[in-house]
């Protein structure tokens, strides 16, 4: 498996956190696992087509710059509420694209590398997360299962294919179909962990009343007694994921307007 599928994974889940997820979860709450294997299946269907159409380079390049004004909206929201709370947004959007364009101005193998570095602290505080919340789940919030409308259930899988899969295929132009379907598996197997970390410890009641789920269950860790709100350490890895997206997508930009 290609090292490069860890950050190219990122990009089908970055626009869960605070935009897609809450969607889902309002539409199929408790049932929000089969929306997801729902929209996975989706996505296995949409990544065989998309090999087979040709692209247009104007379409790319229109799709990549609304994607990145999305991330900056995300990620001006996530850090403004979370971390600078005085701190305005235009700020926050400044100088993450200072970053962004700085190390897309390096070399190809330095933006990989670096994508993958922050990729690998992501995967560690990921790994961390989990061991320290997989004893918070409780099982009974699983049950019953399918008391949602289908149709619900349907709809939030093609939101979890939407926000999942449109940031992904525009950069996987040069992708074989099995590199395809390896970064959608770890993508996978990485929302289904949150989906059912959230689910579990909420319970279906409270997950419909935060707006950012995912990050209330990080309040639920107890880790260090000397560190205060240690659920904002591991939230970084949210904001770590839009930044890595960032990163790629004006990489791609790049590339799309300097070849003919």
């Amino acid at each position: 498996m290609n090292k490069n599928n860890l950050p190219k994974s990122i990009l089908m889940h970055s626009l869960l956190f605070g935009f897609g997820f809450p969607f889902i979860v309002k539409l199929s709450g408790s049932d929000l696992l089969f929306s997801l294997i729902i929209g996975t299946t989706v996505n296995i269907i949409l990544i065989f087509i998309y090999q087979k159409i040709k692209q247009f380079k104007i379409i790319n390049i229109i799709m990549n710059i609304i994607t990145i004004i999305i991330y900056l909206h995300i990620i001006s929201t996530y850090i403004s509420t979370f971390y600078l709370i005085n701190i305005p947004k235009i700020i926050v959007i400044i100088v993450t694209l200072t970053l962004a364009f700085y190390i897309t101005s390096k070399e190809e193998d330095i933006i990989n590398r670096s994508c993958l570095i922050m990729a690998f602290i992501n995967l560690g505080l990921f790994i961390v997360m989990v061991i320290a919340l997989v004893h918070k789940i409780e099982y009974e919030n699983f049950i019953p299962i399918l008391t949602h409308n289908w149709l619900d259930i349907i709809k939030g899988g093609f939101i979890y294919s939407l926000v999942t899969i449109i940031p992904y295929l525009h950069l996987s132009n040069n992708d074989s179909l099995k590199t395809n379907y390896q970064v959608l598996l770890i993508a996978t197997i990485i929302s289904f962990i949150f989906f059912t970390l959230t689910l579990g410890i909420l319970g279906p009641n409270f997950i419909k009343i935060y707006q950012y789920p995912e990050y209330m269950i990080l309040k639920e860790i107890k880790m260090f007694s000397f560190i205060a709100n240690v659920e904002n350490i591991f939230a970084f890895i949210f904001g770590n994921e839009i930044i890595i997206s960032i990163i790629l997508y004006l990489n791609n930009l790049k590339k799309l307007l300097i070849t003919k």
